[in-house]
């Protein structure tokens, strides 16, 4: 309304100066409510927060099963192991599973020990489909 306005009588400056301070003001306002909100998006960071806290109860190498999202491999490491349901209880180290993809009716073998406070939930970037990792360690 404002901005046609003064575009209208031929004040095209001031119109885009205007039409930048509004667009801050509104990207300022979206980042500030919606921010908050995108948490469960960025479970990369989360992971990795979750590798270092337990590393000392479980050293070795990291796995993933079940979520392969790029952004955790590499805070990881790219030699962050990719798991499928078999190599799992063959693994040796710290690994984040998606409870989502395991089968109903999961047993863990007794190599496998699930650590407490580990539970991390959010979306897969990539199709959008929820995640909800634990962390094991496989002995």
């Amino acid at each position: 309304g404002v901005v046609g306005f003064i575009m209208m009588r031929h004040l095209k400056s001031r119109a885009v100066i205007m039409l930048l301070g509004l667009s801050w003001l509104v990207q300022a306002c979206v980042l500030h409510l919606w921010g908050p909100r995108l948490d469960p998006l960025w479970l990369a960071p989360q992971i990795a927060e979750a590798r270092e806290d337990m590393s000392l109860f479980c050293p070795g190498p990291v796995g993933l099963m079940g979520y392969y999202e790029p952004s955790a491999i590499f805070l990881l490491g790219t030699d962050t192991a990719k798991l499928s349901m078999q190599e799992l209880s063959q693994f040796k180290g710290l690994a984040f599973v998606n409870m989502e993809n395991l089968p109903q009716g999961f047993m863990a073998t007794n190599n496998m020990q699930l650590l407490d406070g580990t539970v991390i939930k959010g979306l897969n970037l990539n199709g959008g489909k929820k995640v909800h990792l634990q962390a094991w360690c496989v002995r």
